[in-house]
């Protein structure tokens, strides 16, 4: 038996299995990427300027084939919020309505509405005096998560700023890199502490099933086009078209879902226009909601 032979062979069977390996961790850490065709996504772009939609921003060429995900918001209780956010000695009047709440004292206010939105702003917070020690700001910020039981390790940074002595924040939720469009945090900090924050957020997001076959971006833009055409909005400028989530109940309407504890978040396509933000089901090519622009 040709030894050094058999050597080589079995070298380049274990290289071939380790690659497959590879590329099914993955595939399941980010799901299976397939490509859309650039033609026919000029074709359908040319199609739609006939229609007067015209398609500005630049259409994606990828796409993810992903789960819908089970969430669940994280809920604020009266007490929690009280102890977290307003000092001991603090005299605090509370006033409780149908779905608000709110707590006040000489310095610092809340709120929770439905009982998944945390509002907060505290009027004692000074502006820093040079510049915003980033890195403290952000454990205070941490420090007031962790105590509120907020699980925040997928929380992503979608934009910064520093403005008149604080640091502004915004944070979305991402399953898999994908954006979570119904969470969002929003922070105003400096070294001294959080001058005000909003926060609604899933507090447990869990796959649903297997990954399921996304349509394309393309079949959205058209969907998109017969919506806006049925609706009267055209003509209309698409500006984007992003693959996220959405927490809905699948109505054909948007949904508040700050009324909603527990409920599906299903794979879509978010498409930016001068009319408002469509999201499309990603799946079945559903209107999951709509939001006008101002």
């Amino acid at each position: 038996m040709d030894w050094a032979r058999a050597k080589t062979i079995l070298i380049a069977v274990f290289l071939i299995i380790n690659l497959f390996l590879g590329y099914q961790v993955f595939s399941n850490r980010i799901g299976n990427i397939s490509y859309v065709d650039r033609e026919k996504i000029a074709e359908v772009i040319s199609y739609l300027g006939t229609k007067e939609v015209h398609v500005e921003g630049e259409i994606p060429y990828r796409k993810l084939d992903v789960p819908a995900l089970t969430v669940q918001y994280k809920q604020f209780k009266t007490e929690e919020a009280q102890a977290c956010l307003f000092r001991p000695e603090e005299k605090v009047t509370a006033a409780e309505g149908k779905a608000f709440i709110s707590m006040i004292s000489t310095d610092t206010a809340a709120s929770i509405r439905n009982g998944t939105e945390l509002h907060f702003e505290r009027t004692s917070i000074p502006p820093s005096a040079g510049t915003v020690d980033e890195q403290q700001t952000r454990r205070l910020i941490d420090d007031q998560l962790n105590a509120l039981g907020i699980k925040h390790k997928e929380k992503f940074e979608r934009s910064k700023a520093i403005e008149d002595g604080f640091l502004t924040l915004r944070y979305e939720q991402r399953y898999k890199g994908l954006a979570i469009y119904n969470s969002r945090m929003l922070f105003s900090a400096n070294e001294y502490g959080i001058r005000d924050a909003t926060l609604v957020w899933f507090n447990s997001v869990e796959p649903v099933k297997q990954k399921t076959k996304i349509m394309s971006p393309t079949d959205a833009l058209l969907k998109a086009h017969r919506f806006m055409e049925a609706n009267e909005m055209l003509p209309v400028k698409i500006s984007s078209i992003e693959q996220g989530y959405y927490f809905s109940t699948g109505e054909n309407t948007e949904l508040d879902v700050s009324k909603v504890v527990v409920g599906t978040a299903f794979p879509v396509w978010k498409v930016s226009t001068d009319r408002g933000i469509l999201y499309i089901n990603a799946i079945n090519l559903m209107i999951e909601g709509f939001r006008k622009a101002m």
